[in-house]
This record gives structure tokens, sequence and C-alpha cells, in this order.
């Protein structure tokens, strides 16, 4: 009887009989301590001159077992591999194709790229590539996996950790909180970088930079600071691990202020909801915190550590987001402690309110980013900014939480709040302030009443509550609306106009015809109040209807827009009433353009000659003017055309 297999079937049985002979060449190569070139065993492979021309990976020269694989199905348990004069090891993890159970996981003591210890290695790069599968790093009391050495006296060559997909664990330190998980570049004047570039990596403790020059790129990958073991949750106790940029070290070198760390999120999530705090700045020389898109969630943010004020601490942040527990912004020590915002969102972690402590250096700047601080807390909770904010860019509070700004600052940027609400206790420098429709900006905390000089306060949609009191003085109030619903609710206090004011509405529905129109409505314990006479209106947008004009009116403690018919010239009265010491002055809406003239003089001299144009009456039908009971008399008239 013929059987016949399809040329694929052929294809794979010979594959599977090639990897079981490479498999068992390999291993019987390793343990009579023999070098291979390009072999793979399982989920290890190594290029064609690693094993050649310096990379030290033999478990023997360290006392470990060369029990590998051992009798457990294939299960490899390798003490080091030990990378220090050039090369590449590569983890590609288990393929359907291996010899043995495709489900395994291989367990690794430690992983040293570059010595771990002793004295300086020759130079060259040795490179460490995981591209999949499942590694598990075991408790060596130390460092679990140590990319560039991490008690060394001195090192030249580089040290490079890159991971593409997999899992890789190292959360089983038990001895002591201090045995992390990852160092990076701790030995003198070693440079090392870890790449996380995509798979599942977790850690404990994660020390970036001793005594050298350590950089973690996060671009794809999930890393997660979970302290599952030593003095967390899980075991009954508080969580006691963190990421530390530009940890150093307490010995002399690093009293000197060696070394430089650096932690860029590029993409991805780097997760520390279960641990302590992630920390910019110790003993080295510098320590930056560089997130520009994925996910930051901490529960602290802590610059500085110790009190030798020899380094810099930066975090610039120009994308992605930051999600911040209750620990908040602080500091320890006497580092410059800066933060350089251009980009991204600050929010709250599961919810918690925080706040910073008020010592940090923060610059609002137009680059690399959109040149907007965004803060956006989650609904019921608040973030509080008490340092002080400087440079050329812009201010958002996104909401729907409340965002507390509590320094005196000085960003010349807008201030825009797109949502929630935004509570000033200081006052600020900001050009232009922009409120969204369902924002409220609250006002009633601060210590004296918000006046405007050269400012814009204005709308994005409708209806925004104004929540305390606020003079527009001299500067601009932009309103848009729609026709209908008012621009602005005031509450808890008095928006005040002045004559002074440029007035301007955005009318984004259809032109507008002969009427009142309320902008500006009064809520609860709000009202709208004038220094002098109301400013004069522009309506932009639609505009008002063919042949009318446009003026403001005080309306039942509100505003409106008044649009009246062409002037009428036919002379008129004038309406007089007091109340609580005003005398308000009001006339017919179609002679509005008539102009308001007034003069005082003793009650011995009666009417005279002496008029004066009133300020602003020529752009509405209605004065509020203060009584002054010591004037003798005083007498009011309407002229058209103004002289």
């Amino acid at each position: 009887m013929n059987h016949r297999i399809s040329s694929f079937e052929f294809v794979r049985k010979v594959l599977s009989a090639a990897a079981i002979l490479a498999a068992a060449f390999f291993v019987t190569g390793l343990l009579d301590g023999t070098r291979a070139q390009a072999q793979t065993y399982e989920s290890w492979t190594a290029t064609a001159d690693n094993f050649t021309n310096g990379a030290d990976w033999n478990p023997a020269i360290t006392g470990a077992t060369t029990d590998w694989p051992n009798d457990n199905n294939g299960l490899s348990v390798l003490y080091r591999p030990l990378l220090t004069n050039g090369g590449t090891i590569y983890y590609v993890g288990p393929t359907e194709d291996d010899p043995f159970d495709p489900n395994w996981t291989n367990t690794v003591d430690q992983i040293a790229i570059g010595p771990a210890s002793g004295a300086s290695a020759s130079s060259g790069t040795n490179t460490f590539i995981m591209m999949g599968g499942s590694l598990t790093l075991g408790d060596s009391g130390g460092a679990d996996l140590a990319v560039g050495g991490y008690s060394v006296n001195s090192i030249s060559n580089n040290a490079v950790f890159t991971m593409t997909g997999g899992l890789l664990d190292d959360t089983n330190d038990t001895a002591s909180s201090s045995d992390a998980s990852l160092y990076v570049a701790t030995g003198s004047n070693a440079p090392a970088t870890v790449n996380l570039d995509g798979g599942t990596a977790n850690f404990n403790n994660v020390y970036i930079a001793g005594r050298g020059v350590g950089v973690v790129n996060v671009d794809g990958a999930d890393v997660n600071i979970n302290g599952d073991s030593y003095g967390n949750s899980s075991s009954g106790g508080t969580p006691a691990y963190y990421i530390s940029i530009g940890y150093g070290s307490s010995g002399t070198l690093s009293a000197n202020g060696e070394g430089a760390g650096t932690l860029n999120l590029i993409s991805g999530e780097l997760d520390l909801t279960n641990a302590e705090y992630l920390s910019i700045g110790g003993r080295c020389n510098s320590a930056t915190l560089n997130v520009s898109g994925g996910e930051l969630d901490t529960p602290k943010i802590q610059w500085g550590f110790g009190t030798n004020g020899k380094i810099t601490n930066m975090f610039n942040l120009s994308g992605g987001l930051v999600n911040v527990g209750s620990g908040g912004l602080t500091h320890d020590g006497t580092e410059s402690n800066r933060l350089v915002i251009s980009g991204g969102t600050f929010s709250t972690l599961f919810g918690q309110s925080w706040s910073d402590d008020g010592s940090l250096t923060v610059t609002i700047t137009n680059v690399p980013g959109p040149g907007i601080a965004t803060f956006a807390p989650s609904q019921g909770a608040s973030i509080k900014i008490s340092s002080v904010m400087r440079g050329p860019g812009s201010f958002n509070a996104a909401g729907p939480g409340q965002v507390i700004l509590a320094g005196a600052n000085a960003y010349t940027g807008s201030t825009m709040v797109s949502g929630g609400t935004l509570t000033l206790e200081n006052t600020i420098e900001s050009a232009n302030i922009v409120v969204a429709g369902g924002a409220t900006f609250d006002l009633t905390s601060l210590p004296i009443v918000l006046t405007l000089t050269s400012q814009t306060v204005s709308n994005s949609s409708s209806t925004v509550t104004l929540n305390g009191s606020i003079n527009t003085g001299t500067g601009t109030v932009s309103l848009t609306y729609n026709g209908v619903i008012p621009s602005f609710t005031v509450t808890s206090g008095t928006t005040t106009l002045s004559s002074n004011t440029k007035f301007y509405i955005n009318n984004t529905g259809s032109p507008l015809a002969i009427g009142s129109y309320p902008i500006v409505t009064a809520g609860n314990g709000g009202s709208v109040a004038v220094s002098g006479s109301l400013p004069a209106v522009t309506v932009n947008g639609a505009g008002i209807a063919a042949g009318t004009t446009a003026s403001l009116a005080l309306n039942d403690g509100g505003l409106d827009l008044v649009v009246s018919p062409p002037v009428n010239t036919t002379p008129t009265n004038i309406v007089i009433s007091v109340t609580v010491n005003q005398l308000t002055l009001t006339w017919p809406m179609d002679h509005t353009g008539w102009e308001l003239q007034a003069q005082t003089n003793s009650l011995s001299t009666g009417l005279s000659t002496n008029w004066a144009d009133v300020s602003g009456s020529t752009t509405t039908n209605q004065m509020v003017i203060p009584v002054a009971p010591n004037n003798g008399s005083v007498f009011y008239r309407l002229v058209y055309p103004p002289q």
C-alpha cells in the first residue's frame, strides 16, 4: 500500500527532526565545555560569533549547575547568563517545533549584561534581545537583571537589553526591598540601555544609573512595578517598591555627583499602582523623566533624594497621560527640581485627589509638544498646584473634577477651562481666559476681586458658570452667543462692567432681529453691575439685522444685548428712577444713538450752559449714575446728533 504525504508535511517533519538534532548537538557541546556556532536550544539562540569571540556565557564559571536541560521534561534552569566581552544573545521563546513541552517557562536566577562585579571588562557591546516566550528571573539577593554592572569599579563597554515581545517576570525577591529587579548602569562610567519595545515586563525595584549613564526606553511594552513579594499589600504590609532615576550610591564616587539616569516613556504603559513612588533624582549628576506618550500610573512622583544639592532633577511632559495618586508631587532634598510641560495630561489615579508641595520650578513651554499643560482630575476629585508656573505656554483645566491654582502664576499663554471647575486662589497673568460651555470658572477663593487689564475673558460655547466676582476694567469680554442660550451665568458674586471695557459678541446663529437677548444671566447670589456706563458692543459673526444698532442693557440682575431700529431723531423724554443711591436714566430704545449730557451747579446758579458729554451714552438707552448729595443741582438732557 502506497502512502503519500504533502510537500508541507514533508518539510515540517524534516525541520522537526533537524531541531531535535540541533538541540542535542548544542547540549552535548555545552556539557563538554566546547563552543558551538549559531546553534539553538529551544528558546535560546546566539549570533554566529557570539560563542567564539568573547561572549562569556558559561554556567560553570559561576559555580552554577551545568545540568541543562535537567530531568524536568526540558525545563531550563540556568544560574547566570553572563555577557562580558562583546556579543549578542537572543531569547526567542518556545515554539510549536520545540522538542519538549511548548508551555515550559525558562527560569534564570540572574542575567548580567556586562560584568556584575569586579574589575573592568574589555571594550565591546554586550546585547541581550528577548523576542518572545516567557522568562522568569529568580531571587539572586541582588540585581536579578544587571545591565551595565551593579558593583563594578570601572567599565568601558556598552550593555544593551532589548525586549520586543514575551513575558519577563522578576517579582520574586523576598529578602529585602533593596534587592532590585533591574540595575541599569550602576557601575562607574558604564553606559547601559534598556529598550522595552513590546511584551510585558514585571519588576520590583528599578535603579536607573548609579555611577554610570543609564537609559530606559519604554516604547510599546507594558511595564509593571508589582511589589508582589516583600513589604506589599499582598503580604499584609505597605508597598515598598519603586523606580529610582539617578539613584546613585552612597560611595565616594557618587558623592561627587557622577552618573546620569534617564527614563523615556514613549508608548505603552508604565504601571506603579502597586508600588510606593517614582523618584527623579538621587546622588547622580542628573536624573530625567521624559514622557511623550503612553500612560504612567504612580501613587507619587518624588523629586530629589538627600541633601547634596548637586544634581538637576527634570520631568519633561510633552504627551501621554500621567495618573498620580494621593501622594502627589513632592520633593526631598536641596536639588533643583524642575517640571517642564509642553503637552500631555495629568490626571488622578483611581479618583484620588492630589496636590504638589509648592516647591517645584514649573515651566509651560511651546516645544516639543503643543504648548498646553492639561490637568484633568476625575469626577469628584481635585488637583491643586501651589508651585508657580511660568513660560509662554497655556494651561487647560479639562475636568470633570476640580483644578485649583494656588500659586501666583506668571505663564503668559491662555487659561482654558474645557471641563469641570477651575478655582483660582491667586492671581494669574494669562493673556486669555477661555471657558467652555458646562464648565465653571471659580473666583470665590481669591483674596481680591480679579480685575482685567489687557486680558480677555471669553467662552467657547454656552453656558459658562462664572462663580465669584470680576471687574472687566480695561480688559476685553468676548462672548460666543447662538442667539438663544445665554453665554454666561454669574453666581456668588458680581460681574462689574466698565465703559472702558472692550465688548464683543460672536453671533453663531442667524442675524439678530430687533429685540432684547439675555447674554449674561444672574444665578444664585450673582449679578451684573456697571461702573460708570455700559461699554459699547460690537456684534460679529452673523451680526444683527440690517439697519439696526446694538447696545447693552442691564436687565433683572443680568445683561442683555439690545438690537434697536434706526435712530429716531424726534426729541423724547428721559425717565428717571432712584434705587439705593443710584440714579437710573432711561429713554426709548429707538433713541439709542442720542448723547446724554449733564451739568452740575450750585443751588444759587441753577441751570447754565456748561453742558458736558456723558461717556458711553451714545451706545445705550440707559445710564446708571451714583447720587452725589453734595452737588447743589444736576441737570441732564439728550442731544442728537452727538456733539
